[in-house]
């Protein structure tokens, strides 16, 4: 319950939470935090762990908002 109210309740994320930054983390650190994200989050490493099916929806929810907190630092830094 508590994992699905944190990914699904609709509330705007701010990227940096998302990826467990403080504001105006590096892009550097940025891509650091998501990486380590995507390897322990990615919803094929967790299936491969036997995770139960109804868990990998909100795995890969999960993973929508790290790619989506990542790809919001990176523009930001880059323009």
């Amino acid at each position: 319950r508590i994992v699905r109210s944190r990914l699904v309740d609709g509330a705007p994320r701010d990227p940096y939470d998302v990826l467990g930054l403080p504001q105006g983390a590096s892009k550097a650190t940025a891509r650091q935090a998501w990486k380590a994200l995507v390897r322990a989050s990615h919803p094929d490493v967790l299936q491969a762990r036997g995770v139960p099916p109804e868990a990998m929806k909100l795995a890969e929810r999960r993973m929508q908002l790290i790619n989506e907190a990542w790809a919001d630092i990176s523009a930001r830094q880059t323009a």
